[in-house]
């Protein structure tokens, strides 16, 4: 995703409570109005999203996601195919 006018929040991958998805896949941590979102991939259409209140639960939701993916992964899609060849 290109994070250009947005006000990307800066990830302490090294924090003992950031997902293992988070440090393995450095997605963009955002805050869009009151809601906070972690993104991985072009667009929130056809990437990975989390939201949350916080960072932590956007962080969390994004987590979630990724292990779904892993679990199952959508054939032909770039983002899905990312995460299947990094997790190996």
């Amino acid at each position: 995703m290109n994070a250009t006018g947005l006000p990307v929040i800066a990830i302490d991958l090294d924090a003992p409570d950031v997902p293992e998805s988070v440090r393995d896949f450095h997605p963009i941590l955002f805050k869009d109005g009151n809601e906070f979102r972690c993104i991985l991939g072009p667009d929130a259409e056809t990437g990975v999203l989390g939201r949350g209140q916080t960072a932590a639960e956007a962080m969390a939701d994004f987590d979630q996601k990724v292990s779904k993916l892993k679990k199952n992964p959508v054939s032909g899609d770039d983002v899905s195919d990312f995460i299947q060849h990094r997790h190996i």
